[in-house]
């Protein structure tokens, strides 16, 4: 199955692009990397088409991860992509400062399965309980629920956030208040993984030259993902500095029990949380599923 392209199924994201980036510019091709990536409109569809077997890997966050693992499915998780510092966010009107300001108002989230997850771990954060603040899922335009009074704040991830901070509305929360909370990661089921080793490892490391590519041509870099991402190079640059991406030494840090920022640890406070919260009902052994065999191997 080693000349087996492999479809993997990215949403439109910041941490995601380099590895558009690595296609645009020829670097899959320099490493014999058979891959061919696919735009994900929203985590329903990624998360059915992996279960389909129409994607044969997708970049999602842990929490989605937990969730596809305890329905049956079998995962390898091989890279960390990125972490977001800053890139998510409650986003309020004028005259609300604090996430406490919220009680007894309206917010909205965006149909995202990470949102209510990152919206749930705010609120724990600061002891605020979920019944005195009315949610709802925003179906259309975050952007028009604001101007039609509909919301109070929003639950929001770049780039549309940055838009929205430019129209005047101020940060009230994000991911740089509790750090290392979500993370994007690489999988692959653990067939894909098993039957496509070499080709993943290949993929992997046109990964890493992409952020390469991007230390070395930063501008051009900048300019092309801001075109993939249908915005301002100005507003990705924004975007780029609010997550972090972990080089190649830092990824296998994360793999390493030994280390004190690694994957199982920050895997138990996601999981202990999603339990208390009946996102997930069994326990799961991580160890099934991260695996940094092809991390060592690169260079």
């Amino acid at each position: 199955m080693e000349n087996k392209i492999l479809n993997i199924g990215l949403s439109k994201w910041t941490g995601n692009e380099p590895f558009f980036l690595a296609e645009q510019v020829g670097i899959f091709d320099n490493n014999n990397a058979l891959v061919r990536l696919a735009r994900v409109n929203n985590e329903k569809e990624q998360l059915d088409k992996l279960k389909s077997g129409e994607l044969d890997g997708a970049a999602i966050t842990l929490d989605m991860l937990f969730a596809l693992f305890e329905s049956g499915f079998p995962m390898k998780a091989v890279l960390i992509m990125d972490y977001s510092l800053g890139g998510d966010m409650i986003i309020a009107k004028e005259g609300i400062n604090l996430l406490e300001d919220l009680k007894g108002k309206t917010i909205g989230l965006e149909k995202l399965f990470i949102s209510e997850y990152f919206f749930a771990r705010a609120l724990a954060e600061k002891n605020v309980p979920l019944s005195e603040i009315n949610s709802f899922i925003i179906e259309g335009d975050i952007e028009n629920a604001f101007n039609d009074e509909q919301v109070s704040a929003v639950v929001v991830a770049n780039p549309k956030a940055t838009k929205l901070l430019q129209k005047g509305y101020n940060i009230i929360f994000s991911t740089k208040d509790i750090p290392s909370s979500i993370i994007d990661v690489l999988v692959f089921p653990k067939n894909v993984y098993e039957e496509n080793y070499k080709n993943i490892k290949n993929i992997l490391q046109s990964w890493f030259d992409s952020l390469r590519y991007i230390n070395l041509h930063y501008k051009e870099s900048m300019e092309i993902m801001a075109e993939l991402e249908d915005v301002s190079e100005y507003e990705f640059k924004i975007t780029y500095e609010d997550i972090q991406i972990p080089g190649l030494k830092e990824n296998i840090e994360f793999f390493n029990l030994e280390s004190e920022k690694n994957i199982f640890k920050i895997s138990d406070i996601t999981l202990d949380f999603m339990y208390k919260k009946k996102m997930i009902n069994n326990v799961i052994d991580t160890s099934l599923i991260f695996d940094a065999s092809i991390l060592k191997e690169l260079k």
